[in-house]
């Protein structure tokens, strides 16, 4: 269980820095393809920078995909750690943990509030080790 938490934890963390990547390397491709559009309007950097710009909404797309994805896995996992804590009736030190790190990680990708009421009620449960 616990491994499945973590790999729900590095997916979550992994999709943060690819979505942190994206938001830095957006503005310098932009500030690129407009630098490109200025140097030379032929027909060759015309299609170039169609390519690029079609290559870049393939990109965004397949990362929201991903987003998604993770989305969905880290819900699953958050639900399975709260129903295990609740039928023990305490929650111990790793799962709260471990829970808070994937909930962090759901809710940076828009998670809703189904999954935030669930994990409230298993972080108000009495820790034990």
């Amino acid at each position: 269980m616990e491994t499945i938490q973590f790999i729900g934890a590095c997916i979550g963390y992994t999709v943060s820095a690819i979505t942190l990547l994206t938001l830095i390397i957006k503005p310098i491709r932009t500030k690129l393809i407009g630098w490109m559009k200025g140097i030379n309007d032929t027909d060759e950097t015309a299609e170039s920078i169609r390519r690029i710009e079609e290559m870049q909404n393939q990109q965004s797309e397949l990362l929201a995909q991903i987003a998604e994805g993770t989305q969905a896995s880290l819900r699953n996992n958050i639900l399975q750690l709260v129903d295990v804590c609740l039928a023990r009736g305490y929650i111990t030190t790793v799962d709260r943990m471990n829970l808070k790190d994937m909930y962090t990680a759901y809710h940076n990708l828009g998670g809703d509030t189904y999954a935030t009421e669930r994990c409230k009620l298993a972080l108000d449960l009495p820790t034990k080790d």
